[in-house]
């Protein structure tokens, strides 16, 4: 399994059409669509996405809990 974590995302207020400030917002807010943070993103062995927390998470009362339910299901 791999973990990326990203930090540094900047809004860009003075934009319409973009909703991040790139740079020095890394170039993968792009990539994998992010649209609010905190996101966290599970990827399978095979880099596949298996699941995405945003914000907070929303089945289970903590953040653990909720990784393990992704993990799981897989």
């Amino acid at each position: 399994m791999e973990v990326r974590v990203f930090g540094g995302l900047k809004g860009d207020p003075l934009s319409h059409t973009s909703k991040w400030r790139i740079p020095p917002s890394p170039p993968e807010v792009s990539t994998f669509k992010v649209e609010k943070i905190p996101l966290i993103i599970i990827f399978d062995l095979d880099g596949v996405e298996i699941g995405r927390i945003i914000e907070s998470p929303k089945q289970f009362p903590t953040l653990e809990q909720e990784i393990c339910e992704i993990i799981r299901r897989q």
